[in-house]
């Protein structure tokens, strides 16, 4: 089966190294999330999972064909009313657990993020390290930032820590826990986004050495990630080349 899909919404779904991923449209400087028909967003699946069975070397390797094809009916089955570009990632990110691997499964939308930054929109600009269910502030801060590495965050516009990581760590990709928080770590702007909607701006309580601080609006030209090295580096030794590679966010090439 050749991936195509519905015309109706042709960017719903892109493969992108087996990947999944939702796409946006913006206008007049303005993101338009475009609704998505639950009929278009169930032809899409389908050929999206078509294009899936026929382009994996061994789907087996990671999944068990049977428990997909259930999890795709169950998703399928709430399919039943038109989506906007988070709400959409919601739903068809429930196939991520079952898919079990960083390299194949639901993308967080991050065509419809980058619009919607394009066009004014406020993001969550601290960098953060998901340990264990918690979240704090990653060692990667700027220096002259009124957060510091290693506060907890406890909060955000409200919302608990505790509820954020539920919501979202386990619809993330990956084939661990461990790992899944670690893709939550490195995409937490856009997954943020994807959870909250548009926001004007964060005010987080913190724990800072066992102290609670409550209230503290972030800003965005201090709390954000400092100066550092490139995330790859090559190197030659006794007429060997050597590169090390510390991450594989396309963010950071």
């Amino acid at each position: 089966m050749r991936y195509n899909p519905s015309p109706a919404f042709a960017s719903i779904f892109t493969a992108l190294t087996a990947s999944l991923t939702l796409g946006c449209a913006s206008a007049a400087g303005a993101v338009q999330d475009t609704p998505i028909t639950a009929d278009d967003l169930r032809a899409d699946l389908e050929d999206w999972m078509g294009w899936t069975m026929d382009t994996h070397p061994q789907l087996s390797w990671s999944v068990d064909p049977a428990d997909l094809d259930a999890a795709v009916a169950r998703t399928n089955a709430e399919i039943t009313t038109d989506y906007g570009h988070r709400s959409a990632w919601f739903v068809l990110a429930q196939l991520n657990p079952v898919l079990n691997d960083a390299h194949l499964g639901v993308r967080l939308p991050d065509a419809a993020f980058n619009a919607y930054r394009e066009a004014g929109g406020a993001a969550f600009t601290a960098p953060v390290e998901i340990r264990e269910g918690r979240i704090f502030v990653a060692d990667s801060i700027a220096a002259h930032a009124q957060l510091q590495a290693g506060d907890e965050f406890l909060a955000i516009n409200g919302m608990s820590a505790e509820t954020l990581i539920a919501s979202l760590q386990p619809l993330m990709r990956g084939e661990s826990d461990e790992l899944r928080e670690r893709v939550l770590s490195l995409r937490f702007d856009v997954a943020l986004w994807t959870l909250l909607g548009d926001q004007d701006g964060f005010t987080v309580d913190l724990n800072r050495d066992g102290e609670r601080m409550g209230g503290l609006r972030l800003d965005p030209t201090r709390d954000h990630v400092g100066a550092s090295a490139a995330p790859f580096a090559l190197h030659f030794k006794t007429g060997a080349a050597i590169m090390t590679v510390d991450s594989f966010d396309a963010a950071l090439e």
